[in-house]
């Protein structure tokens, strides 16, 4: 039996034994529970050993790997000595949070719900009962974005003969946008892609079907990554489509047939029905009509009738009107071609100049009046537009007094931007003209349409070296023409007076003159577009040069 004699070293001895069993205790319990929220340090560790983390015992070796764009699966190496594994998880610059506790031997973790294009980090902490715990090393996985859910709900509705509506329900919030495919058979489909809109949008109409014909659809979203699966197909066949070809009707001054008198005008109306996707067109300028419409004669000096066509795509309607014009006793006067003398042909002539000196078109008629009455007046217009609602060139010569016949000529320059009384390059033209005699006018009279040249001719211009050649003494010619357009410069054709050679293609020639005097030189240069321009030059060849001999002076 054992007996304490000493109270005071019985105490003392309890007291010390009480305290190093509450500080070992509190020591692995504090290791097991506060370090799973520690700092990737050991050190880091509250009531863990401090220095060197080297002192703590090996940890797993830990891997992430991507298992989809919402997951990665973790697996590690198992260590001999844990009680449970701490899973950790981080963003770049974020803090280690304890995402999941494991029980001892576990080696694997599938973390669900992260978000794609983002690097994940990880790292297990081991718990062990004494001592520091081990850490892993940091595994880290990016996962790849996810392809868009499937749409779903499709519905196809048809609204008429040629028109069906589509609507979906938009599943994802990650696509670019939807694609539409098609197909004329639901039994053996072949679906094609026929159209698609963007994201967030529901709903799709296709117009311009034909009648009496089955279409069917699906839809499926899409972005960078690729698409969705595809939702159910749904699909309508087309009703017939009902017969109304149009009706038109055209009258005169509210009238089926009128008559005006000299040099009068009516007003032209015109009305349809049933003008869906319908077009008109009447055989007076300018041809293009609106189905319902109307449009004044002008002055008539002649009996005229009017013809308007409507057409839809169930058939076509027709109908015309005619104003008579009651002719004075007096004849008015007439346009004739230029030397045609007399006679009203009505040709008058628009030439193209030479557009490598004066770029301009020129407009020639003859006035003839029957009667012979002088000319007291003529208009000259020229318009881009066939209804001359804004003429270019518009110009009117009054106090004539011109004999019956009589040529009236007309010159118009090309410009390159647009100006006064000038037309511009590369664009159609059209132009008329009337002629007046004392009481009466030959109404518009229209010439040929015609076309300006594309764009300038080419600048010619060249140089030679020396520039004041002896006979036989080679001189070098240089191209220095300018092309316009945006063309190039495409062939050369050099003409060399008393030349040797007389004539060559090349652009920058060399060249020797067998005589005396001033020569000819013609430089033509052709650009990519054909446009040819040819300009002369003159080379004044001088003497030959002497030849000189060294002789001995004894």
């Amino acid at each position: 039996m054992l007996v304490i004699k000493n109270k005071k070293i019985f105490i003392s001895f309890l007291v010390l034994l009480l305290i190093g069993l509450f500080f070992g205790l509190s020591k692995d319990l504090y290791a097991e529970e506060a370090c799973p929220n520690a700092g990737p340090n050991i050190g880091d560790c509250p009531g863990c050993p401090s220095g060197d983390p080297g002192s703590a015992p090996a940890g797993p070796v830990l891997s992430a790997i991507n298992a989809s764009c919402s997951r990665i699966n973790l697996s590690w190496t198992d260590v001999a000595y844990e009680q449970q594994y701490y899973v950790q998880h981080t963003l770049a610059g974020g803090t280690w949070t304890t995402i999941a506790t494991l029980p001892a031997g576990a080696t694997t973790y599938s973390h669900a719900g992260v978000s794609a294009g983002v690097r994940h980090y990880y790292r297990i902490i081991v718990g062990v009962a004494n001592g520091a715990p081990g850490f892993s090393n940091e595994a880290s996985a990016v996962p790849p974005s996810c392809s868009p859910l499937a749409p779903s709900g499709l519905t196809a509705t048809v609204v008429s003969c040629s028109q069906i509506n589509l609507s979906w329900t938009d599943n994802s919030n990650n696509e670019t946008g939807f694609r539409i495919q098609k197909s004329f058979s639901n039994t053996y489909p072949q679906w094609i892609e026929h159209d698609e809109v963007g994201e967030n949008v529901e709903s799709y109409s296709h117009t311009g079907l034909s009648e009496n014909t089955g279409y069917y659809y699906r839809v499926y979203a899409y972005n960078n990554t690729g698409p969705s699966a595809v939702s159910d197909s749904a699909g309508k066949i087309t009703p017939g489509c009902p017969i109304f070809p149009p009706t038109v009707d055209i009258k005169a001054s509210g009238q089926d047939a009128l008559t005006i008198g000299y040099n009068g005008s009516a007003t032209l109306t015109w009305t349809s029905i049933y003008t869906n996707n319908s077009s008109c067109t009447g055989d007076w300028p300018p041809t293009g009509k609106t189905p319902n419409g109307s449009s004044s004669t002008g002055n008539l000096t002649s009996s005229r009738t009017y013809t308007i066509t409507c057409t839809n795509n169930d058939g076509t309607a027709v109908d015309s009107v005619t104003v008579s014009v009651n002719l004075p006793s007096d004849d008015p006067p007439e346009v004739d071609e230029p030397g045609g003398g007399g006679g009203g042909s009505g040709n008058p002539r628009v030439i193209e100049g030479d557009y490598c000196t004066i770029p301009a078109h020129y407009f020639s008629w003859d006035y003839y009046d029957p009667d012979g009455d002088d000319q007291i007046r003529y208009r000259f217009q020229v318009d881009n537009d066939s209804d001359f609602s804004s003429p270019e060139v518009n110009r009117d010569y009054t106090d004539l007094s011109n004999p019956s016949p009589t040529t009236i000529n007309q010159t118009v320059l090309v410009v390159e931007l647009a100006a006064s009384e000038r037309i511009v390059y590369g664009t159609t033209y059209y132009w008329r003209v009337k002629v007046y005699s004392q009481s009466l006018d030959s109404g518009w009279v229209f010439g040929p349409s015609f076309g300006t040249a594309t764009h300038r001719y080419p600048t010619i211009d060249f140089s030679w070296s020396p520039s004041n050649p002896s006979e036989d003494e080679d001189v070098q010619f240089t191209d220095e023409s300018t092309v316009y357009g945006g063309t190039i410069k495409s062939a050369w054709n050099w003409i060399f007076e008393n030349g040797d050679p007389g004539s060559s293609n090349d652009q920058n020639p060399v060249v020797k003159f067998t005589s005396q005097g001033d020569n000819a030189v013609t430089l033509s240069v052709t650009d990519s577009d054909n446009y040819t321009c040819p300009s002369p030059m003159t080379v004044s060849v001088q003497e030959p040069l002497p030849w000189w001999e060294e002789i001995w002076p004894w």
